[in-house]
């Protein structure tokens, strides 16, 4: 009999202490609720970054690797070029940080606008000094364009009138007539083939020329727009890819197996991956169709990731990938492009790829820069603010 108390007495010690137990687990769960800025579970449940998240920590590590106090952009050690400066202006335009901006410009301005007889920028600063004094096309657009918007975003005319100069020399300077078409060069070297011209087409940004076009009335910008898609089709096979470079002649005609110094220039890759992205901001910003359906005759990047989950950076033109790399400037072009085509598979590719990133350490500016475009662009398409951007 005394041994059944026993049992009884010990069940019901058992079932208090239980009580007190969970009744003190509440009670913490709810002060660490209160207390921390997070949920209680996430201390046990990895999740994964958001969009939002992902680009401030990529704006961090560019700021912190590779700017520097005086507006240097210092993509490679004691080396930066016209292509990283105005990456620079224009990640500081988008993100409303006139400082930065200011700051950028004012480096740009005054250590690579040096050439005597235009606006354009010298390409390569190295070691302290001009290394090349020849201009890139690309950036000498993109920097014009960054101050373009910031006179849209601040209002500042002075803005505006540094990026009328640059455009009417970029005209002049950098622009070659072929028949009666009018094209981008790849710099000022490109237009002194006596045979042709030469392009890169993923310097071709039509949505930039539209802009020029509102502060630059006397030359016909309207009418590069138009040659950009003409050397677009010019300059991609037969898998609608476009090349790293290309030869027109003069007869309007794309030469074969032009070489670029030693490289191929017919392949698509680390050049070439920009081109979705600046043709998706002519459909974005101003609905071109040409664009949209530009993009779409392109079947490569959709058709591997469906089957092996990856978009690969460098490409032969007939969609054959060469080699196995992966590049995150492909991945941040490929959110703004894929979101134009396969909203689902533009997800997929943040989630997969860009939320999954474990290490910053060894990321390259350019792989930097073309992601958190990539992200700032493709967040402003899902929330359909256009703002700062026309």
């Amino acid at each position: 009999m005394l041994s059944k108390y026993k049992n009884i007495l010990a069940l019901l010690f058992v079932m208090v202490l239980c009580s007190m137990l969970f009744f003190i687990g509440i009670s913490i769960f709810t002060a660490s609720r209160a207390l921390l800025p997070w949920n209680f579970l996430a201390v046990f449940i990895k999740q994964k970054p958001t969009l939002n998240e992902i680009a401030s920590k990529d704006i961090e590590v560019i700021q912190s690797k590779y700017f520097r106090a005086n507006g240097m952009i210092e993509s490679e050690q004691n080396r930066t070029t016209s292509e990283s400066q105005s990456y620079g202006m224009l990640i500081a335009v988008l993100s409303a940080d006139q400082e930065t901006f200011d700051t950028v410009w004012g480096w740009t301005k005054n250590n690579l606008q040096v050439r005597p007889d235009d606006a354009l920028f010298s390409w390569l600063w190295k070691n302290g000094t001009v290394a090349d004094v020849n201009p890139a096309t690309d950036a000498d657009q993109d920097i014009a364009y960054a101050l373009y918007l910031a006179h849209q975003r601040w209002g500042d005319t002075g803005y505006l009138s540094e990026a009328r100069k640059i455009v009417r020399d970029i005209w002049d300077v950098e622009t070659k007539k072929i028949g009666a078409t009018q094209y981008v060069a790849g710099g000022n070297w490109a237009v002194q083939y006596t045979d042709g011209v030469v392009i890169n087409p993923s310097y071709l940004a039509p949505y930039q020329y539209r802009a020029f076009a509102t502060f630059d009335t006397e030359n016909d910008w309207m009418s590069l727009v138009d040659s950009s898609y003409k050397a677009l089709r010019l300059c991609s096979g037969p898998a609608v890819l476009a090349m790293d470079w290309c030869k027109i002649d003069n007869q309007g005609n794309m030469v074969k197996n032009f070489r670029f110094g030693e490289k191929d220039g017919s392949i698509y890759s680390y050049d070439a991956l920009r081109v979705p992205f600046r043709i998706a901001m002519d459909y974005t910003l101003n609905a071109e169709p040409r664009a949209l359906e530009y993009l779409k005759k392109n079947k490569v990047f959709l058709k591997d990731w469906k089957e092996n989950g990856k978009v690969f950076a460098v490409y032969n033109q007939q969609g054959e990938r060469m080699g196995k790399n992966e590049s995150l400037a492909s991945y941040g072009v490929q959110l703004v492009s894929m979101s134009l085509i396969d909203e689902t598979i533009a997800k997929e590719i943040f989630e997969k790829k860009i939320a999954t990133i474990d290490s910053w350490e060894n990321v390259s500016f350019y792989d930097l820069s073309w992601l958190w475009f990539g992200l700032h662009f493709y967040a402003d398409e899902l929330g359909k603010d256009k703002a700062g951007l026309q």
